[in-house]
């Protein structure tokens, strides 16, 4: 049986995902990222709790510490990068952070699959043009891991809430707020995008790569 991690916020998109997948047979680990500036993290634990009492193959829920990833390359050149690339792209290295937290949990468990919310419908947003979901892949990749979308060409909210519905969960969004939820800009050039996420991932690679042999961002783990 495989295992995966998800990347799970307890929104609506990351739960289809983690009953779907664990409806195929895969042993589910949920993966929750506090980076500092996020509030109500514990909300995500009640739905993982009504998920994990349907769903045996749904095994826990990982809460990782990314508070001094995102204040020391995100937070603290905001005002630099913004200056540079004239947009706010902080969602965009926070989810390549998210992504090396996942991996470095797929390290623990022994699974080099890590899968995400992503959907073709929410692609207004900087971090999920598919563009740069093809950069979070091709790096991932060089570690060896793979990155799936399983709802990615699910189109619309009523087909979302209808799978939710399938998989015997409640149709609403339990998850976090983050205080730069919504603070991105439409319409942001995609080569400015790829070319702020790839001089990211340039700066933080080394520490990234630390991830997988330290244990200093494993805040909790839920069984």
């Amino acid at each position: 049986m495989n295992k995966v991690v998800v990347l799970y916020s307890g929104g609506l998109d990351s739960s289809v995902v983690a009953t779907h997948l664990a409806s195929q047979g895969y042993k589910v680990y949920l993966l929750a990222v506090d980076n500092g500036v996020s509030h109500y993290l514990e909300l995500s634990k009640i739905k993982y709790r009504y998920m994990k009492r349907r769903y045996r193959n749904i095994r826990k829920l990982i809460i990782a510490d990314a508070t001094y990833l995102f204040k020391k390359y995100l937070i603290e050149r905001l005002e630099e990068d913004i200056r540079r690339y004239k947009y706010n792209l902080i969602c965009v290295g926070c989810k390549l952070i998210m992504y090396f937290l996942a991996a470095a949990v797929g390290k623990i468990i022994g699974s080099n699959i890590i899968a995400d919310g992503y959907s073709k419908r929410q692609d207004s947003y900087p971090e999920q043009k598919l563009e740069v979901m093809k950069i979070y892949a091709n790096i991932l990749n060089r570690y060896g891991f793979r990155i799936i979308h399983p709802i990615y060409y699910v189109k619309d909210i009523p087909n979302i809430k209808a799978l939710s519905i399938k998989y015997g969960i409640p149709p609403k969004s339990i998850e976090p707020l983050c205080m730069f939820g919504n603070s991105f800009s439409h319409n942001i050039p995609i080569n400015v995008i790829m070319n702020y996420l790839q001089d990211k991932y340039n700066l933080m690679k080394n520490e990234l790569e630390e991830l997988f042999e330290a244990r200093w961002w494993l805040k909790s783990i839920i069984t």
